[in-house]
C-alpha cells in the first residue's frame, strides 16, 4: 500500500513537471520552483528578462550574447566586479527596485557597449564607480545620495540623467556636463532654481521639473530670469515655468535679465571642456582628410608619369619602326641611278 502512496505521489510530481518550473526530489516532494530568465527580443535587441525572481546576486547562467538585461524587482545587495564579466554585449542594464547598497568601482568596466544604466529605487547612499564612456542614459533617483556624492565626473558620454524622487531641494552642484542634453528633477523639493545651477549644463535641450519650482510670489522676477535664461540658449523647460506674480507685478517690473557673471563663467567652463572632448575627434578626422588628399595626389602624379612614360616609348617605338622602314630605300637609291 505505501509503495502505491508513493508511485501515485512521484506520478503527480512528475506531472505537475510538465506544466510549471518546479523538480521533485527523491521522495517524490515537489522543490521550490527554478529561477529562470526569459528571452525575448526588446527593441530588436537580445533580452533575458530576469526581474522579480527574488534574486541576491547576478546570474551567471544567463546568454552571454545578450545586449538587455532586466533584474528589477530582485533582492540584489552588492555588486562586485565579477558581477558582470560574463556579459561584454550589454548596452541596457536595469536594476531598478532591488537593495543594492554598495557597488565596487570597477563593476562595469567588462561593459564597454553599455548605453543605459538604470539603478534607480536602491540604497545607494554614493556613487563612488566607474562609468563606460559608452553610457549615456543613467537613472539614479530615489536612492538616499547626498548631492556631493553623486560623483559624477568619469561620466564623460552621459546624455541623460534622471534625478527624480530624490528630496533634492537644488541641483546637485555635479560639475559640467558638456554632454548632458536632458535632466529630469521632478518630484524633488527644489523650491527655487537659477541660471547659475544650470549653467554647468552648456548643452541642455530638455529639462523636466515639477509645477511647484517657484512656490511663492516674492519669487516671481527670480522666475523671469529663469524663464529669460532658459529661452536664450534654448532649454525647453516641461510642464513649463509659470512665474505667479502679485497684483502689482509684471515681467516690466522685473530687473533686466541680466546673466551673471558667475553663470557666463561657469557655462564657458562646461562650453570648454565640450570643445577639448571634440577636439582631437576633428583633429583625427582633418588628418585622416589630409592623408587621403595626399594619397590622390600621389596617385595622380604616378598615374601621369607612367601615362608620359607610356607616351614616350609609344613615340620611339614609332620612329623606330619608321626609321627601319626607310633604310632599305636608301640603301637601293645607287643603284637604280648607275
Amino acid at each position: 500500500m505505501n509503495t502505491n502512496v508513493g508511485f501515485l505521489l512521484i506520478l503527480s510530481c512528475y506531472t505537475t513537471l510538465l506544466f510549471s518550473h518546479v523538480s521533485c526530489n527523491q521522495d517524490g516532494e515537489l522543490s521550490p520552483p527554478t529561477k529562470r530568465c526569459d528571452y525575448a527580443t526588446f527593441h530588436r535587441l537580445f533580452a533575458a528578462n530576469c526581474s522579480s525572481l527574488s534574486l541576491t546576486s547576478v546570474p551567471q547562467h544567463v546568454n552571454p550574447d545578450i545586449m538587455v538585461l532586466d533584474l528589477h524587482d530582485n533582492r540584489l545587495r552588492i555588486l562586485t566586479e565579477s558581477s558582470f564579466l560574463h556579459l561584454p554585449n550589454l548596452k541596457i542594464l536595469y536594476l531598478y527596485d532591488n537593495e543594492i547598497r554598495a557597488i565596487d568601482s570597477h563593476t562595469f568596466d567588462p561593459l564597454s557597449k553599455l548605453e543605459t544604466l538604470d539603478l534607480k529605487g536602491n540604497l545607494l547612499k554614493s556613487l563612488n564607480f566607474v562609468y563606460p564612456k559608452s553610457l549615456v542614459r543613467l537613472y539614479v533617483g530615489n536612492n538616499p545620495i547626498m548631492p556631493d556624492q553623486l560623483n559624477l565626473h568619469t561620466a564623460h558620454s552621459l546624455q541623460f540623467l534622471s534625478l527624480q524622487k530624490s528630496a533634492y531641494t537644488q541641483v546637485p552642484d555635479i560639475g559640467a556636463l558638456p554632454n548632458l542634453v536632458e535632466l529630469d528633477l521632478t518630484r524633488n523639493a527644489i523650491t527655487n532654481l537659477s541660471s547659475l545651477q544650470l549653467a554647468p549644463f552648456c548643452r541642455l535641450q530638455m529639462l523636466l521639473l515639477d509645477d511647484d519650482v517657484f512656490p511663492d510670489k516674492e519669487m516671481f522676477c527670480d522666475c523671469e530670469r529663469l524663464k529669460s535664461y532658459t529661452m536664450a540658449k534654448n532649454i525647453v523647460v516641461k510642464p513649463g515655468l509659470e512665474c505667479k506674480p502679485d497684483e502689482s507685478q509684471t515681467p516690466e517690473s522685473c530687473p533686466p535679465p541680466v546673466i551673471p557673471d558667475e553663470t557666463l563663467s561657469r557655462f564657458s567652463s562646461c562650453q570648454s571642456e565640450w570643445d577639448s572632448r571634440q577636439f582631437p575627434h576633428w583633429a583625427i578626422s582633418s588628418l585622416l582628410l589630409v592623408l587621403f588628399a595626399a594619397c590622390v595626389a600621389v596617385g595622380i602624379v604616378l598615374w601621369r608619369r607612367r601615362r608620359d612614360a607610356t607616351r614616350r616609348k609609344k613615340s620611339t617605338a614609332a620612329v623606330d619602326k619608321e626609321s627601319k622602314t626607310k633604310e632599305p630605300e636608301a640603301k637601293t637609291e645607287p643603284a637604280l641611278l648607275a
